[in-house]
């Protein structure tokens, strides 16, 4: 993502345009996601990928446009570390000298992945900033001139320019920083951290969240609590936290932020035990246009109190998660959930109904929409990926129909035209003409269609025919074509249906005739009858002999080989080769 640097005076401006709206949106009640289900036929399906299975207890925290994925978990070894997933396979990233643990929280388009390590220092474990890049876990604080005065803790997020920031502690207090790389003409140059908590001007605050702008989020107050800001690349504060509603959930942090200036995060109340779940209220503070800003409540799911968001993309759609709290462990409680077009979905709703996951928690989407994050596979935390299903259900249609006639209007055809899909295994196929429906003679398309849960459609086509089932021709015609007439003789041709066609009596046969001159057939023509029940060039049914009759006149021709052609309005062609002498 790109962005620009605004001005002093513009952002100032902007800040105090926005603080002003969002009072006034405040005034009259925040606008809310609606929490509903989601809409069917405008829902992203999703397919869900396990990262690694060797891998236990593993949470996936961010996701680049490449498809590259950081998280944590515990490695096949056992020991707590930072993960990069790529190309399906999961790379441990180590830890740096005397590390014991690693957690990966961000990555950029680089794939530079950002998060924090462990070690212990005189019995203490004490955790630091890591950058890793080129293959190598580096302590951000070694890329930091001797004598900075910075401790740096951990870091949160990496931007396109390789910023980052975080939180560390600088004149013994904990304050975020801003780290800015080396310039690449000097590769033994160092980078800087700026205190962000110098604008923010409280003894306590940390970083969560940068755009490739330069602004940066997170919360800002005291040790016990504070409230979420936004941090333009000038210097310019905005203090929005402290306008939410404080009555429920006292604190607030913003937690990421786009190229747009859309804010997400919630208010939150502080667990007094470690071990209770998180609760707290998500937000979207929308900065896109400058006296239009307004703060709206991210709804959990219908029935739940509590919401988190955690990440925004560039179309504003925001992911974290809901929880009940009702349920007996972290599996029952949460569920990773998706803020769009007004809505709050819970992702469980909208991957496969077998795939054996409860999603929890949502930490990430990019511009593709693939999204990662935790949940329980067989009831085990795994770190997943969900990736927008794109791929039409694959049709199975059987090969091409043969029937026979059963009547003049054609013939009753039943045929089997299914499907297979991820979401839903059997997606429903509509084909046209429908089995079980009369078929006209002759040849028809049939097409087919089906459509997933995702909108993915796959369409397909056969073909039926159907042909009136015949004898041949009969005598005195001989069916191998050697029949000799004398030239103005009457000429009796017949045929009769047979199979399923037999008992058709309506048939309309006409009979068609061309003469044949150095192998080639001239114009064909309308043969002519000598029998008045003949109307123009069509054959009679005969029910004594149960047959169709035409009796062709040949004192008009000449002497000669013709073809003669019985066209009964199906799809075969019926020929047979006569010569007068």
């Amino acid at each position: 993502m790109t962005g620009t640097i605004i001005g002093a005076s513009r952002a100032l401006e902007r800040a105090t345009i926005i603080a002003l709206a969002v009072a006034m949106a405040l005034a009259v009640g925040l606008a809310g996601f609606v929490a509903q289900p989601a809409d069917a036929a405008g829902s992203t399906y999703y397919n869900v990928t396990s990262l690694d299975t060797l891998w236990t207890g593993s949470i996936a925290r961010d996701i680049n446009e490449s498809g590259q994925i950081p998280g944590q978990g515990q490695n096949p070894g056992g020991q707590p570390r930072a993960f990069l997933w790529e190309s399906s396979q999961m790379k441990d990233l180590g830890v740096p000298t005397r590390g014991n643990l690693s957690r990966a929280r961000s990555i950029n388009g680089s794939g530079d992945v950002v998060g924090e390590w462990r070690n212990s220092v005189n019995g203490q474990q004490r955790f630091k900033a890591f950058l890793w890049e080129d293959g190598q876990m580096k302590d951000l604080n070694a890329l930091l001139p001797a004598g900075s005065g910075w401790d740096l803790l951990g870091a949160q997020a990496i931007n396109e320019s390789g910023q980052i920031v975080g939180s560390g502690t600088i004149n013994g207090q904990t304050h975020a920083f801003l780290y800015e790389p080396a310039t690449e003409t000097d590769p033994d140059e160092l980078g800087t951290a700026t205190d962000l908590g110098v604008p923010l001007g409280d003894p306590f605050s940390e970083a969560w969240g940068i755009n490739d702008s330069g602004e940066v989020v997170g919360e800002s107050g005291s040790a016990e609590g504070g409230q979420a800001f936004l941090l333009y690349a000038n210097g310019v504060v905005d203090r929005f936290g402290a306008l939410l509603d404080h009555s429920v959930h006292p604190y607030s942090e913003a937690m990421n932020l786009n190229d747009s200036g859309q804010v997400i995060g919630w208010s939150y109340t502080p667990s007094v035990n470690p071990q209770d779940p998180p609760r707290g209220r998500s937000f979207l503070y929308d900065t896109k246009e400058v006296g239009e800003a307004r703060l709206q409540s991210l709804d959990p799911l219908d029935g739940d109190p509590f919401s988190r968001a955690r990440d925004i993309d560039e179309s504003g759609r925001a992911v974290g998660w809901s929880r009940n709290d009702t349920g007996a462990n972290q599996e029952q409680q949460f569920s990773a959930v998706l803020w769009e077009d007004e809505q709050v979905k819970d992702l469980n709703n909208l991957i496969p109904a077998d795939s054996h996951w409860k999603l929890t928690d949502a930490y990430a989407i990019n511009e593709r929409g693939q999204i990662v994050g935790s949940g329980f596979k067989d009831h085990q935390l795994q770190a997943f990926l969900l990736t927008p299903d794109k791929t039409p259900p694959e049709l199975l249609l059987p090969d091409d129909i043969v029937a026979e006639a059963m009547s003049s209007g054609g013939a009753e055809v039943t045929y089997a035209a299914t499907a297979t899909d991820e979401n839903p295994a059997e997606p429903e196929v509509i084909c046209t003409p429908s089995s079980g429906g009369t078929f006209a003679l002759g040849e028809t398309i049939v097409t087919c269609t089906a459509q997933d849960k995702a909108g993915n459609e796959a369409t397909g086509t056969f073909k039926v025919t159907v042909n009136y089932a015949w004898s041949g021709v009969l005598q005195p015609i001989k069916a191998d074509g050697s029949s000799v007439f004398k030239l103005g003789r009457t000429i009796p041709v017949q045929f009769e249906l047979t199979g399923k066609s037999a008992g058709i009596t309506d048939a309309e046969a006409r009979l068609y005739l061309s003469k044949i001159t150095n192998n080639v057939a001239g114009t064909e023509k309308e043969a002519v009858a000598t029998a008045a029940a003949t109307k123009g060039n069509l054959f009679r049914y005969d029910p004594s002999e149960d047959k169709y009759v035409f009796n062709l006149s040949t004192k008009d021709l000449t002497q000669g080989t013709y073809r003669l052609r019985i066209d009964l309005g199906d799809a075969e062609t019926k020929t047979v080769n006569i010569s007068l002498g």
